[in-house]
């Protein structure tokens, strides 16, 4: 994009002159972070980015991660971040006490406004700063394939890395320009500001995390294991069907036993769900203990890797899981969870969940 600086801080003079720049008056401050992965508690911080319209600046957090520290804490003015929930994970984990009043976050901004396209800071970008706003991550992602790198691996220096982390904030900052007048335009403010909020308590409640019981979801998980194994084996050895879980498999198997199946998927194909192991039971009896058991063989695998074990997957080392709530996500405006989904778990269904 042209008349946008990127700078890389890896010196004491890169620092200075990153402070120097900080002091200068601005509308809009973007503050961005790359890190090693999705989960803070567990994956590593590795860049922090911030800029304005004109200007990116990449700070390695390993190498100076003081100076980023310092740079935000001390900043007076307005920030703005695209999901601000993600980035304040990462900075307040790793100890930066951020400046939250002035903080103000352009996904929102972006979902009210245009709440039937795409909120993501790429996605926006395009559309409303530049069709090349979104080259850098796909340059990004060749070098990722030629290289066998992922956002953990990719060494700090490579170019395109780093340059495209210095380019969020100044998107950010560009789209906050645009959208923030918007907001005041079309009486938006009191919804935007209650997304604002929002996140911020959002992300301390995934913060905080939820305690499970380890013991009891390991011991879940293996009585509900071996519930499973008995049933393949049973499928195996006297039907001979080897693998239960297969849906053409078991529809092979009830067709080879005059079944007849009338019912399809969207897409045109045989159906076997749960309504239609229902039918089978009971337009056809003798077949009706097959059916259970495809049933229940269904809800044992999914109660224990659907909950069980994915609880066990994303505890941290107190056993505690920070689920992730997206107030905005869902095309409904509805908040949805995830890694784990912590919005649909049975009250009582194989013991307490």
């Amino acid at each position: 994009m042209d008349n946008v600086s990127l700078n890389l801080v890896e010196s004491v003079q890169d620092a200075s002159n990153l402070m120097s720049w900080l002091g200068e008056r601005r509308t809009w401050l973007g503050v961005d972070t790359e890190t090693g992965g999705l989960d803070f508690y567990r994956n590593r911080l590795r860049l922090v980015q911030i800029g304005d319209a004109n200007t990116g600046w990449a700070i390695p957090w390993e190498q100076w991660g003081g100076v980023a520290k310092e740079a935000i804490e001390k900043y007076d003015g307005l920030t703005a971040m695209h999901n601000s929930k993600f980035d304040l994970h990462y900075l307040e984990h790793n100890g930066v006490n951020y400046p939250r009043r002035g903080l103000h976050d352009t996904m929102p901004m972006v979902g009210l406004v245009e709440p039937a396209k795409a909120k993501s800071l790429k996605g926006a970008a395009d559309r409303h700063i530049s069709p090349a706003a979104s080259y850098g991550a796909k340059v990004l992602r060749r070098i990722f394939t030629k290289n066998k790198w992922n956002w953990d691996t990719v060494p700090i220096e490579v170019p395109e890395y780093w340059s495209y982390g210095a380019m969020d904030p100044v998107l950010t900052a560009r789209l906050a320009e645009i959208f923030y007048p918007k907001i005041e335009a079309n009486g938006l403010t009191k919804a935007y500001n209650v997304e604002v909020a929002l996140a911020q308590i959002l992300c301390d409640m995934e913060a905080k995390g939820m305690l499970i019981d380890r013991k009891y979801c390991e011991e879940k998980s293996a009585d509900l294991n071996l519930k499973e194994d008995e049933l393949f084996y049973w499928f195996r050895d006297e039907l001979g069907i080897k693998n239960p879980m297969s849906d053409a498999n078991l529809i092979t198997w009830f067709q080879s036993q005059g079944y007849v199946f009338t019912q399809l998927t969207e897409k045109g194909n045989i159906s076997l769900d749960s309504d239609v192991l229902k039918e089978i039971a009971t337009n056809a009896p003798t077949l009706g203990p097959t059916a259970d058991a495809v049933d229940r063989l269904r809800d044992f695998h999914k109660m224990r890797v659907t909950y069980f074990d994915s609880f066990l997957k994303f505890a941290d080392e107190n056993d505690r899981i920070h689920t992730q709530i997206n107030p905005m996500k869902a095309i409904t405006a509805r908040m949805s969870s995830e890694r784990p989904n912590m919005q649909n778990i049975p009250a009582r269904k194989h013991g307490k969940v």
